[in-house]
């Protein structure tokens, strides 16, 4: 299984993407992902056989539970490689970022990735 530790974004901080969405989406140069599929990404694990990921949950439920619970807002947009035809579009974390940082440290601590 190819895996990766993501957490959904809430509808309404979701939402707050689509018009940068939609601009890309008009100069034809990316599909929007639908707003109810959106989230945030700690951690890309690669490929894992099906019989880990119970460990890998209880490790990452565990590393969560020791950070503080925390708010987040995002500022922009990004992609990668290029803007011009990004494969990846990623929002820019504003406010809750630095803890979201130290949260995806401590997850890729904890499960070496």
């Amino acid at each position: 299984m190819r895996l990766f530790l993501a957490v959904p974004l809430p509808p309404e901080l979701a939402s707050r993407l689509d018009p940068a969405a939609a601009a890309l989406a008009a100069r034809g140069t990316w599909n929007p992902v639908p707003a109810h599929r959106r989230h945030v990404t700690f951690g890309f694990l690669g490929e894992r056989p099906a019989a880990d990921v119970p460990a890998i949950l209880r490790t990452a439920r565990a590393v969560a539970a020791a950070h503080a619970a925390f708010g987040l807002d995002v500022a922009g947009v990004g992609a990668f490689p290029a803007a011009g035809r990004p494969s990846v579009v990623f929002a820019e974390g504003r406010a809750g970022a630095e803890a979201c940082g130290a949260l995806a440290g401590a997850l890729a601590e904890a499960l070496a990735i």
